[in-house]
């Protein structure tokens, strides 16, 4: 019997195991279809399509990266707004950083880098 639904979540599983032993997204999509057990439907469709779905799942590894850069982005800059209101408020510098590492979960070094 041959299995469908099993095989993408298996595929999936074992990209992420390849990259994190080192391999690129897209070394490592082809050693999981190579590896894939042949009861799985979806390798011979694999195997067909396999430079279209190497670059749609580096498309969407690099726009998960893309994404997390963006979020950092936005909370250093909610940080550094935060820092530059409770300044304009004449806030000590002591009570700032202590807010700002309550507030962002940061420690207080990092707190002191956003002064």
């Amino acid at each position: 019997m041959k299995i469908i639904i099993k095989g993408d979540s298996w595929l999936i599983n074992e990209i992420c195991i390849s990259q994190a032993g080192g391999y690129e997204i897209k070394d490592a999509t082809r050693k999981a279809v190579k590896a894939m057990p042949d009861e799985f439907l979806i390798k011979e469709f694999l195997i067909v399509n396999l430079e279209e779905v190497e670059g749609m799942l580096d498309t969407e590894y690099n726009e998960a990266e893309v994404m997390e850069l963006f979020k950092e982005e936005g909370r250093i800059e909610g940080i550094s707004g935060t820092v530059k209101i409770l300044k304009d408020m004449k806030v000590s510098e002591a009570e700032i950083i202590q807010k700002i590492c309550k507030q962002y979960n940061l420690t207080e070094e990092k707190a002191k880098k956003y002064m």
